[in-house]
């Protein structure tokens, strides 16, 4: 959907799924992960990629899939 700079129909609501899901795993993983695994779990999800990814994601589903301004 970024390349093609457009939704398709049920990609919105999947899109928002997959946040959700991600950000559960997430939290379970943090909550019982310790030392090394957390480390190593915060040096996977760092960086420039990974956040441009996370904040065009974010300005998706924060406009409902419209255009910005």
């Amino acid at each position: 959907m970024f390349v093609r700079g457009a939704l398709v129909r049920g990609e919105l609501a999947r899109l928002g799924r997959l946040r959700g899901a991600r950000e559960q795993r997430q939290a379970e993983f943090l909550r019982i992960a310790a030392g090394p695994a957390n480390s190593a779990w915060y040096r996977l999800v760092d960086g420039a990629d990974v956040e441009t990814s996370r904040r065009m994601r974010d300005a998706v589903l924060d406009t409902d899939g419209g255009r910005s301004r």
